[in-house]
């Protein structure tokens, strides 16, 4: 595997753990759909083996694949950053901070 379909495996691979971590939150609270997450992994794995393909047909068609998995993670943190930070931020809610010291202060 060159490093274009490393770089495009990467990127679609992000959005798509991106993508069910918000389905998590939002199936938690209750506002996902029945089979997000199905819908969730087939159109990544759809969607990495199309550009994947396209990205064999030479160097500038490899080069707008990468830029579509770059899109693609884009869209996914766009659509679903809210429910991830969110999460995030209820899961530390109780997670007492760690006191810093600076050198030579006593």
């Amino acid at each position: 595997m060159g490093s274009d379909q490393r770089a495009i495996v990467g990127l679609l691979g992000a959005a798509v753990v991106f993508a069910l971590v918000g389905e998590t939150v939002k199936a938690k609270k209750g506002e996902n759909k029945p089979g997000a997450y199905t819908k969730t992994i087939l159109g990544g794995t759809l969607g990495a083996g199309l550009l994947l393909l396209l990205s064999e047909a030479g160097a500038p068609a490899a080069d707008f694949a990468k830029g579509l998995a770059l899109v693609t993670l884009v869209a996914s943190i766009l659509l679903n950053g809210q429910s991830v930070f969110t999460g995030i931020d209820d899961l530390t809610k109780g997670v007492a901070s760690i006191p810093t010291t600076t050198k030579g202060s006593s």
